[in-house]
């Protein structure tokens, strides 16, 4: 089963993850909470988006990720890409 998620879910989940809630999110502008997931991922939510979907859904078996038989998650993957932003790999 291939778990899609939206730019915007992908966003939400990102900024909950960089320390702010919904609350946070909501009382600001779409484009502050744009800036502020790019500053902690490196990129905008819908590329990270995209990478996810193409991940569990690649023709390259060694790369393909399989969320029904491994505990690798979207939360994990954001973890993982600010990780290699933060450390500059």
């Amino acid at each position: 089963m291939i778990v899609v998620f939206t730019a915007d879910e992908t966003l939400s989940m990102g900024l909950k993850i960089a320390g702010f809630d919904t609350g946070r999110q909501q009382n600001v502008q779409r484009e502050t909470n744009l800036e502020r997931f790019k500053d902690f991922f490196g990129c905008v939510p819908v590329i990270y988006a995209e990478i996810w979907e193409d991940l569990q859904t690649t023709g390259i078996a060694e790369a393909r990720i399989d969320t029904t038989k491994c505990s690798v998650k979207m939360d994990t993957f954001l973890l993982s890409v600010h990780f290699i932003k933060r450390f500059e790999f």
